[in-house]
Order: structure tokens, then C-alpha cells, then sequence
């Protein structure tokens, strides 16, 4: 049976493993005492202490002075050249001095680095909030840095996006962020398409379920239309397990043409159940998307275009025809904006609303990512259906600096603050 479906998982946390090193001249009573002391500053829910060396990892605790070199060959030995090495450090037995020895080392070398100090005044069990996000954002970006995402592309970029192709190449794309691309000829949509028929039980089943969630009238969009757009979202979700991809994009302005249709309410609902799908070939978008889905949990992101920006005010105005169905409770079906054919989603984006606007560059290794917060929807009619207004911190510089850095039109919207994860994933793992 066609379900209506919506991913709302919660990730559990995962524990940093945090590797001690001493000096030979500590004996083995004083270096547990020190251990012990170490993970009085630190929530137990976030790390696991490893002072037997048995498990690879990039973060570790200068216990003493002397530790530098002990540090630096067990770099070499696990290879960790091209991982970020984050070293804690206290106010105790010289173990500051010898981060800053590490840090220069490393600086020099063009090793990313980062030093956690724990300060002489800190009580145990006090840690501060930029403590905890570190703790709670380091496993997961290691985990996202060492993941190969397949990835489906259905043709080629549409024509009035103007990323250098010459540069993001597969093989650029693969072995500078991980991106799988596996081309795949939109062809294939089409032919999906013929391949299951809808029952009219199904089909009626599936727009109830919608019509039930936002209160919609049954007629407002002719059954053909809805038809279509069913089948194309059940052809791409049948590609997606056949190819076994975590996410795609489609050229889908050629669907217009082709099954006189468009790909807007498959998009809105791939995406609503974590499979991540941008819309008109855009790859940039994508790894977007799927960084914002893996690293901050957040799998309804929205491709927007930016139609309004109101330097004034520090506002932006984005729309497009494929919000996620998980992004809000109220809203309606409507026809695709450019073509007036085809079904998209038009939905009401409630107020005061956390939320993260971002796009990668992948040509010039470069990251937007700024918070703020959803003012008003908006209906303006020449402007693609779902519609909102997002709101900066005038110090943030956001809105003015768009105009001369605009890291193209497209942008990803996540209702979820995360834009210092997504720096912190940038700066310090592709940066």
C-alpha cells in the first residue's frame, strides 16, 4: 500500500573516543588519578576514555608535558594526516605548553587542528555549551567525512545553472567530497513510469492521507494531474532502491515536455521520508542537503530560489514548488509556477521558526550558513508556491553580503539552527 510517509528520527548521540597520553616519567597510580580527574570536566554521556591505545582516533588528552612527539607518531602510525586532530588539554602538569607546541607543529605541517582547553577556574561537571556541541559534533563529522554517498543524477544540470562543469567532475566530486555520481538517463523516470500501475483504492488512499493532513478540498487538482505526479514519485523512489542511492537530482524541467508533469510533489515527498532530492541537476545543492540531513539530523531541508532581498529590513525571501510535506502542518496543492501544469506544494510556513540557510560551493571549497528566523509566508503570484521570509541578525551581514558573494541563487533552508555545525564540519574536515 502507498503510505504518506515522514521521517522524524531522532540520531542518538555518539561517544568521542578521547585516547590519554603521559609522560614515561608519570607512574601508572598518578596517570589514573590524572585520567580521573579529566572526566570529572567532561559529560560522560559524550566520551569514552581509551588509555589502552586500542581504538583509532583523532582526539586525545595531553595528560603531562613531554607528549608532543608521542602524539606526533601516533599521527603517522594511524594515518591521520588528512584528519582534523583535536587535542584537550588542562591547566595541569604542563599539559597546556605541549598543545601549543602540538598546535604550532601541526600548523606549520597544514594539519587541521584544534585545541580544547579545559581553564584552571572550571568546576567539575560545569561544561560550557560550546564544549558539549564539540563533543557531540566531532564523531559525526568524522563519520560523514569517511561516507561515500551514492548519488543519482538524471541529466545534466539545467541550463541557466552556470556551475563550471569542467571542475566538478565525477572524479573531482568523489575524491574531494565523496560524492558517488551515478549518471543516469532521465530516461529511465519516464520509463518508470509505465512500469506500476496506481489502483484506484491506492491512489484514493494517498490523497486522502494528504488531503486529511492539511485540510485541503478532494478536487483541487484533477485526478490526471495528481496521477502523474504519483507515478513520477513512485518511478524515482523505485530508482533509488534499485540503485541504491542516498539521494538525486533530476533535470526536471524535461519532464514538462516528455509527460507534460513535474517532479515538485515527488520531490516534497521523497525528501519528507529522508531521501534527499534536489531539484534542476543541481549537484551543489545536493551535497547540501545531504550534509544537512547527516550532520545536523535534519532530513526536511528545502531547495529555495532567493526572490527577495531586503538589505533594510536584513530579510530574504525564498521560494520554490517542493517543500518537504514534513516542513509544515498546513498548506495546499497547486500547479507547478513556471509551466502552470504538473502538481506542486503550497504551503503555509509558520512564524518564529529556528532555521539555517546554506549552500556548499564544491568548485572553490567555500560554505554560506547562517541562522535566523522565519517572519511571514507570503502568496505573492510571481513567485513559485511555497513562500517564506527569513529574518538575520544585523550583525551577521548576511543579506548584504549576498549581492556580492552569492553563492548562486539556489539555497537550502533547514528548519533546525545549525549553521555552527555546518562551519564547524566545513572549517576544520573540507576547508
Amino acid at each position: 500500500m502507498l503510505r504518506f510517509f515522514h521521517s522524524n528520527s531522532k540520531a542518538l548521540p555518539k561517544k568521542l573516543l578521547i585516547h590519554p597520553i603521559c609522560s614515561t616519567l608519570l607512574n601508572d597510580k598518578d596517570f589514573e588519578e590524572t585520567i580521573s580527574e579529566f572526566k570529572q570536566y567532561l559529560p560522560n554521556e559524550l566520551i569514552k576514555i581509551d588509555a589502552q591505545n586500542q581504538q583509532k582516533t583523532n582526539a586525545f588528552f595531553l595528560a603531562t608535558g613531554g607528549t608532543e612527539r608521542q602524539l606526533m607518531d601516533l599521527i603517522s602510525k594511524w594515518s591521520l594526516q588528512n584528519s582534523p586532530i583535536f587535542v584537550f588539554t588542562n591547566s595541569y602538569r604542563n599539559s597546556l605548553p605541549a598543545g601549543l607546541e602540538l598546535k604550532t607543529r601541526l600548523n606549520q605541517e597544514g594539519q587541521k587542528s584544534e585545541i580544547i582547553h579545559i581553564p584552571y577556574d572550571t568546576r567539575p561537571g560545569e561544561y560550557s555549551n560550546e564544549l558539549k556541541n564539540k563533543l557531540d559534533w566531532i564523531p559525526t563529522c568524522n563519520e560523514i567525512k569517511s561516507k561515500v554517498f551514492r548519488v543519482g543524477v538524471f541529466g545534466k544540470p539545467s541550463d541557466w545553472l552556470l556551475a563550471d562543469l569542467n571542475i566538478l567532475t565525477d572524479k573531482y566530486l568523489l575524491d574531494n567530497y565523496n560524492l558517488q555520481i551515478e549518471n543516469i538517463p532521465i530516461s529511465s523516470v519516464i520509463k518508470g513510469m509505465g512500469n506500476r500501475n496506481i489502483s484506484p483504492r491506492e491512489f484514493k488512499s494517498f490523497k486522502n492521507e494528504f488531503a486529511d493532513r492539511f485540510g485541503i478540498k478532494q478536487d483541487l487538482i484533477p485526478n490526471r494531474e495528481l496521477d502523474q505526479a504519483l507515478k513520477i514519485y513512485l518511478s524515482l523512489k523505485n530508482l533509488v532502491n534499485d540503485y541504491q542511492l542516498d539521494g538525486i537530482t533530476v533535470r526536471c524541467f524535461d519532464l514538462l515536455g516528455s509527460v507534460h508533469s513535474t517532479s515538485c510533489l515527488a520531490f516534497a515527498q521523497l525528501n519528507a521520508e529522508g531521501i534527499v532530492s534536489a531539484c534542476e541537476g543541481d549537484i551543489e545543492c545536493l551535497y547540501t542537503m545531504l550534509i544537512n540531513k547527516y550532520l545536523g539530523n535534519v532530513p526536511n531541508t528545502f531547495m529555495a530560489n532567493v526572490q527577495d532581498i531586503d538589505v533594510k529590513k536584513n530579510t530574504l525571501a525564498l521560494a520554490h514548488c517542493t517543500l518537504p510535506f514534513g516542513f509544515s502542518q498546513s498548506g495546499s496543492l497547486n500547479t507547478h509556477f513556471e509551466s502552470g501544469i504538473g502538481v506542486a506544494v503550497q504551503t503555509d510556513i509558520p512564524r518564529n521558526i529556528d532555521c539555517t540557510i546554506s549552500r556548499f560551493n564544491l568548485q572553490n571549497n567555500s560554505l554560506l550558513s547562517e541562522h535566523g528566523k522565519t517572519i511571514d509566508h507570503t502568496h505573492v503570484n510571481h513567485w513559485c508556491r511555497s513562500q517564506m521570509r527569513i529574518k538575520f541578525n544585523p550583525n551577521q551581514f548576511l543579506v548584504k553580503k549576498l549581492f556580492e558573494h552569492p553563492f548562486a541563487n539556489h539555497k537550502i533552508v533547514a528548519n533546525s539552527n545549525i549553521a555552527q555545525k555546518l562551519k564547524f564540519f566545513h572549517n576544520l574536515w573540507l576547508k
